[in-house]
């Protein structure tokens, strides 16, 4: 990649004759008096590299990145839809260039690339888009348009246009000057009408000082930079040295050569054939290609997707308001299920104090452990406050579904997917409440701390590398991180949806309070559909049917069951973005949306189901559900259409299982309070130690994800099965009736 100044000027004289005898259109602007040299980034020395980082923080620092961005920015449209896609693009990476040459003269713009050779004209469209995705379009947080914003966007083009467009143009002589640029539309610039091309008259968009035809004739007027790549072409030619046919061709097929490398099989190719050679190290000092991060892989992405499977947004602003670190704040789920487990033992004391006040005092607490986590200046504070918030929960799922079954007996299945609906309509309205309060990753409002310029704002220098140089997505050319704004304090902004939040859980156990004294709940049991009356049905009750059985079977599908899908919706969002597919922190969060809808639609529908179907039938049908869409997943979790499909799959057949649970206890036996706190801390006695292991392998091995959802669901169907099994004799007088299907 060195070349002495008298084998650039060779090569300069060979273009611009090349130019002058051959091209359709002869150049009438000035030559290059001498080319510079742009370096493929790989074969870079450590120097060189150095060099050329420094001089890209000072145009960032500067606002010259700013600018360029903007205009690429304001005529995305104008440039990507008509023919002046390599036009411009040239023009805009020469822009850059000026801007580095101005800091440092000795700096040109390299070029990156990371294909291979087989399969080159795919992957050319899919390394350009994979750039744009990737460091600023959907795997990051800025549209395709704003891309520019990140150095490594004019290193790929370069490489498009001034190694494979050059390659193009160099190889035959009808595209120096490519006529074809005729059948292409432009957008006129001045009326901002659509018009056909014109390459004799027509400027580059925005620089209506260039027209696009001399963005063509390389080595002439300003356009005097030139790849080591087409160099190395241009020299191989002048002295007559023909390269070998590349090694991946000559393995192929005869027949396969002869019909898809017809250049290479003939042997009339030249070195403007050889898209990309094989080569080895460019030098001693050669570097591995950087292989850049997405916004997915960074720091930042993975805590979103963490987020995400988290309880509350607002878990990203604690960690800042905290000083602590992801892995810390991702304990949340697993002192909350401690909170609930606990709750649920709280139940047994209903017995003896009563329901109604307990609840609405811990439902209060809860809302309590809501309103003070913006409070809290140390970790175990909100700890704290997830674990009574916990507590509350625990005791409430245990009493409420049995105050349900309690009032509305045998119509209690349809009024408990209900009540199940509701809290479904509540996730997806909740997160709603707290999207204009939480800054998540913002020092600031509307400033993150990739924004920050200054060294001292940081834990790591920006640009120390390439790849953090791709990694970053500064947009201003002053530095935003102003004290103000790193003194800002966020705990106001938390207080107020987490205060409305709490408010509206204290609505419920308040009007239970003034119920209570107004008029006291009173179970009578007079009321209660009873198979069991007398004595003697009673001791057939006791012969037939297999209380312990039931709740111990029971007790183990929550355990197992109710548990799969609890660790579902909290970490199926960090699955996504680990799996093959590897989806985004915008793209899990989205997909997980459309998961929570369909899980709050299976809720709702199977309020109607109910009435028609008895308990087992619902667990059956949705168990199968589930069971099917886990091993569709993991057989279908390299593509995204399939990972959506999959994953509403397995959404759907878990929206009602766990009420279901309960009314199918119901048919055999009365669920006491007891009983519902029972079956309440079994499905969090083991989730209470997952989120850990999960958030430990999910990352390197996200197939665990997927074993323990798929080992979970066996234990719970065997034990579903075992129970049918235990109750396939009970007498039909012995099983209570419940809802319309009593009659079927």
């Amino acid at each position: 990649t060195n070349f002495t100044a008298q084998e650039l000027d060779r090569v300069r004289q060979w273009i611009q004759n090349k130019y002058y005898t051959e091209d359709a259109i002869k150049p009438d602007i000035p030559p290059c008096n001498q080319l510079n040299l742009r370096k493929d980034f790989k074969c870079m020395t450590e120097g060189e590299r150095q060099t050329f980082i420094e001089a890209v923080k000072k145009i960032y620092i500067n606002g010259a990145m700013d600018r360029l961005a903007d205009i690429h920015y304001g005529y995305w449209s104008a440039i990507h839809k008509t023919g002046d896609f390599v036009s411009f693009h040239r023009k805009l990476c020469l822009e850059v260039e000026k801007e580095l040459m101005a800091v440092d003269p000795t700096v040109t713009l390299p070029y990156w690339t990371g294909m291979n050779f087989i399969g080159f004209a795919i992957q050319l469209i899919g390394f350009h888009f994979l750039i744009h995705l990737s460091i600023g379009g959907y795997a990051g947080d800025m549209s395709v348009a704003t891309a520019p914003y990140d150095i490594l966007f004019y290193l790929s083009h370069n490489f498009l246009t001034d190694v494979v467009a050059m390659k193009v143009q160099l190889g035959q002589p009808s595209f120096l000057t490519p006529l074809s640029y005729n059948d292409f539309i432009r957008v006129d610039q001045n009326t901002g009408f659509v018009r056909r091309s014109d390459i004799r008259t027509d400027t580059v968009s925005y620089y209506q000082d260039t027209k696009n035809l001399w963005t063509t004739w390389m080595t002439f007027g300003e356009f005097c930079s030139i790849s080591d790549q087409i160099v190395e072409d241009v020299l191989n030619i002048i002295d007559g040295v023909k390269l070998p046919v590349p090694a991946a061709i000559r393995r192929l097929p005869r027949d396969i050569q002869s019909k898809y490398f017809p250049t290479f099989y003939s042997g009339n190719y030249t070195a403007f054939d050889y898209w990309l050679p094989d080569v080895g190290d460019c030098n001693r000092e050669c570097r591995p290609i950087p292989m850049f991060q997405d916004y997915r892989s960074t720091e930042n992405g993975m805590r979103q997707g963490l987020t995400l499977s988290s309880m509350s947004p607002a878990f990203v602003d604690y960690r800042l308001l905290l000083h602590t670190e992801m892995e810390w704040i991702g304990l949340f789920p697993m002192f909350q299920s401690i909170g609930v487990f606990a709750g649920s033992f709280i139940t047994i004391s209903f017995k003896y104090v009563n329901r109604q006040i307990v609840l609405s005092i811990l439902i209060i607490l809860q809302g309590f452990g809501t309103i003070f986590q913006p409070w809290a200046t140390q970790l175990w504070h909100l700890y704290a406050c997830i674990f009574i918030y916990g507590i509350g929960i625990g005791a409430w799922n245990g009493a409420n579904n049995v105050i349900l079954i309690e009032m509305w007996q045998n119509k209690s299945p349809s009024i408990l997917q209900f009540s199940q609906f509701i809290y479904g309509v509540g996730t997806v309205l909740g997160p709603l409440l707290d999207q204009n309060f939480v800054l998540g990753e913002q020092i600031c409002p509307g400033v993150f701390e990739h924004d920050c310029l200054g060294e001292s704002h940081i834990s790591k220098p920006l640009l120390e590398s390439l790849t953090s140089v791709a990694n970053s997505s500064i947009l201003n050319g002053t530095d935003p991180c102003t004290p103000e704004c790193l003194a800002y304090d966020r705990r106001p902004r938390l207080k107020i949806p987490l205060m409305i939040g709490g408010l509206l859980q204290m609505i419920g156990p308040g009007a239970m309070l003034v119920m209570y004294v107004l008029h006291k709940y009173h179970f009578v049991h007079d009321n209660k559909i009873e198979v069991a009356v007398t004595e003697e049905q009673k001791a057939r009750h006791r012969q037939y049917v297999p209380t312990k059985t039931i709740v111990v079977c029971i007790s183990l599908y929550l355990a197992f069951g109710i548990m799969s899908e609890n660790m579902y919706m909290d970490f199926a969002p960090t699955f996504y973005q680990f799996c093959p597919t590897k989806l985004s922190a915008a793209e899990a969060s989205q997909m997980f949306s459309i998961i929570g809808i369909a899980l709050t639609t299976g809720r709702g529908l199977s309020i109607f189901i109910a009435m028609y179907l008895k308990p087992e039938h619902m667990i059956a049908y949705q168990s199968v559900i589930v069971f099917v869409g886990i091993i569709f997943q993991y057989f279908g979790q390299h593509t995204y259409g399939t990972l959506m499909a999959s994953s509403i799959v397995i959404c759907f057949g878990y929206s009602s299982i766990f009420i279901c649970l309960f009314s199918f206890v119901g048919q055999y036996m009365e669920v006491t309070d007891k009983i519902g706190g029972l079956f309440i801390g079994s499905y969090n006695a083991i989730y209470m130690f997952l989120p850990y292991f999960i958030g430990k392998y999910v990352e390197h091995h996200p197939n665990t994800f997927v074993f323990l959802e798929f080992g979970a669901m066996c234990v719970a169907i065997v034990s579903f099965c075992y129970v049918m099994w235990s109750v396939r004799n009970v007498p039909p007088d012995l099983i209570r009736k419940l809802g319309p299907v009593g009659g079927h």
